[in-house]
């Protein structure tokens, strides 16, 4: 039976047991209670979600929202579906209203008008924080333009909390003259040697020599992301040959394989692997791909090996595996044979369908250009603006195909 689950795209990763405490960091994104735009500007690996989460994690789970944005954000509504979803219990007696007007957007009225009517509705706000992580995913300048609108225009309640590898594309300079901007760049999400060693302390429990220590220190050299690759290939490798890791692809790819994949089973390899293509692993998906597996107990493995792999739902059992981590296994799962991966991708957008997950296996069947099961899918589910983008994506030709399906795509487009 098709069950309705919350996308993963909206929920916060779960905060990491073995988090080390970071004052002088958490100060400065402390900041964004008396800002309205919060910019966390560094690569991959640094420690951007973990510092947000941890700092937001003793506020009303009501008052958070969590958005992690994808390609499909780049059209203008399904960006702004996402964002009007996370503004929505702020809406108070203009909810009706509003929503009705945002709906017909779509057709009828300009993204300024929607953006103008979307603030004028929040000025009794209370105060909300709202993450939108991978925004530099975002280049599309008629979004870019339409979020700068309402960061002009929102009221103060409103906090905004950009997670970015690069500078975003977006103009800051009223913001930073109203004193309304605070920024984070990849130079404060460096650890102090205690820290880092309370993380070494923290992750391995090992009682290593101060000699060991200072190779430790000096390999990372503050970057949270080494210290944790190092913990997961347990120290094998001389640390001080392993400097050109942070700066050459093809080495890291190689101390990703030697180091820490190869030292894994045949089966956790062939797990990780396989599982690498899609956006979020849980308990449903491993029963598809692979019956045999016992879930639980296999992810309780990866983590104890200190893999780079997030938890975002205790409850649902649902995880990630940090950029960082997934990109090196996305290589090998192109390494596959088409139809392998053609066959995985099915099964995985069977189990999303099934569990109610419909953004993430309408996703799958748009990089298969399986546009038939896609326009069925879209015309059997209630009209959403997120799948706007779809109803772009799919040729006319064959949209003419499904009467219902082709409608809806001249309605909109």
């Amino acid at each position: 039976m098709k069950k309705q689950t919350l996308s993963s795209r909206t929920k916060a990763p779960e905060l990491r047991h073995d988090l080390v405490q970071r004052p002088v960091l958490l100060n400065k994104l402390s900041m964004i209670t008396a800002k309205k735009l919060l910019v966390v500007e560094a690569g991959a690996g640094r420690g951007k979600t973990t510092a947000i989460n941890s700092l937001l994690s003793d506020y009303p789970a009501e008052t958070v929202k969590w958005i992690r944005l994808a390609q499909d954000c780049n059209h203008l509504f399904v960006f702004w579906g996402y964002l009007v979803e996370a503004l929505e219990s702020q809406l108070g007696k203009f909810k009706n209203d509003f929503l009705a007007f945002f709906q017909a957007g779509a057709i009828n009225q300009s993204i300024e008008e929607i953006v103008t009517f979307l603030c004028n509705c929040l000025f009794e706000s209370e105060d909300i924080f709202i993450i939108l992580d991978d925004f530099h995913l975002l280049t599309n300048p008629e979004v870019l333009k339409s979020f700068e609108l309402f960061l002009a225009e929102s009221p103060n309640a409103i906090h905004m909390v950009l997670l970015t590898r690069y500078e975003p594309n977006i103009y800051l300079g009223m913001l930073e003259m109203n004193n309304q901007l605070q920024y984070i760049n990849q130079t404060d999400f460096l650890l102090t040697d205690v820290e880092a060693l309370q993380f070494i302390k923290n992750t391995t429990g090992a009682n290593l020599s101060d000699t060991e220590k200072q190779e430790l220190l000096s390999f990372a050299n503050g970057w949270i992301g080494g210290l944790q690759l190092l913990v997961a290939a347990n120290l094998r490798t001389g640390l001080t040959e392993l400097e050109d890791l942070k700066k050459n692809d093809r080495i890291f790819s190689d101390y990703l394989s030697k180091e820490i994949f190869q030292q894994l089973s045949e089966t956790e390899q062939e797990f990780l692997i396989k599982t690498a293509y899609f956006n979020n692993v849980n308990k449903a998906l491993c029963e598809e791909l692979f019956p045999a597996v016992v879930f639980p107990k296999m992810m309780q493995t990866l983590l104890n090996k200190n893999l780079l792999i997030d938890c975002i739902d205790t409850t649902q059992q649902v995880y990630q595996y940090h950029p960082i981590f997934k990109e090196f296994l996305f290589k090998k799962f192109q390494l596959l044979s088409p139809k392998e991966r053609n066959k995985l991708c099915l099964l995985g957008i069977n189990s999303f369908i099934q569990q109610g997950d419909t953004e993430e296996a309408l996703r799958l069947l748009l990089e298969l250009k399986e546009y038939e099961q896609l326009m069925q899918l879209i015309v059997s589910e209630p009209h959403s603006v997120r799948f706007l983008y779809y109803l772009g994506e799919v040729p006319v030709v064959i949209a003419s195909k499904n009467i219902d399906f082709a409608y809806q795509k001249i309605f909109y487009h």
